[in-house]
């Protein structure tokens, strides 16, 4: 009979061209596969890539048993992606016990806190992030949006302009846009948000949102053009569609 590493190698390089068929035969088997094995991780990476969430969960589950910092994290991950969000949790707390510093989970657990409704609970992720990190932008963009849902303006736009500043793409340009819109600055917003656009044209949601900027300064042909581009970057916008017609019948 094949040894159990003989078979996960086989697994390996069935995996490496694109055929999982022995890697869901090798599943099947995995109590009888050490936890510590190297393979386990590779094979999950490897089901991850083709779209077989639950397949790669089964391997990161047996490497997990090692206490594998790189699979209780990839369970967290996971687990998230499958809506099961009180498990990505536990998991990532797991994680955290053995890794207090490990940056990705504590962005992803403060970002699963907030689904649960605890903001308290994902700004103190956040802000342990920014302790180990000040200039960890995912996590200054996060807290960007807690604040603004939360109506602390001054403290959502401080987030916002950090995290712009250093990743200055769709994302957060178009967080820092909804925050000055919020707080009236429309010609900001819209100046802001022209570099970006160059830089990303095939973004529908930059166009939108410069469409709404110059809509409520009242250039009406400059937010008729905007929303003509989203509409044709997606036929299927709604609002992108909505906005054209309304502008269209002025």
């Amino acid at each position: 009979m094949m040894a159990k590493s003989d078979r996960i190698e086989e697994a390996l390089a069935k995996a490496r061209q694109g055929d999982l068929s022995k890697a869901r035969t090798v599943s099947r088997e995995l109590g009888k596969v050490p936890p510590g094995h190297p393979g386990l991780m590779e094979l999950a990476v490897a089901a991850h890539g083709m779209g077989d969430l639950l397949l790669a969960l089964k391997f990161l589950d047996r490497a997990a048993v090692s206490g594998s910092i790189d699979a209780l994290y990839g369970r967290g991950v996971l687990l998230g992606a499958l809506d099961r969000l009180d498990e990505a949790r536990a998991a990532l707390r797991k994680c955290l016990e053995r890794a207090p510093d490990h940056e990705a989970a504590l962005t992803n657990l403060g970002g699963l806190e907030q689904m649960a409704g605890d903001p308290e609970a994902a700004e103190r992720c956040y802000r342990e992030v920014l302790r180990l990190s000040p200039d960890a932008a995912l996590a200054l963009h996060n807290l960007a949006g807690l604040c603004l849902a939360q109506g602390r303006q001054e403290e959502a736009e401080e987030f916002a302009r950090r995290a712009h500043g250093l990743r200055p793409g769709p994302d957060t340009a178009l967080r820092l846009a909804a925050i000055l819109g919020e707080t009236g600055r429309h010609a900001e917003a819209a100046d802001m948000l022209r570099p970006v656009i160059d830089s990303y044209p095939g973004d529908g949601r930059l166009w939108r949102a410069a469409g709404h900027a110059a809509n409520t300064l009242g250039r009406k042909s400059e937010a008729l053009a905007a929303f003509r581009n989203a509409q044709g970057l997606d036929p299927e916008d709604y609002e992108a569609s909505r906005m054209v017609a309304i502008l269209s019948e002025g």
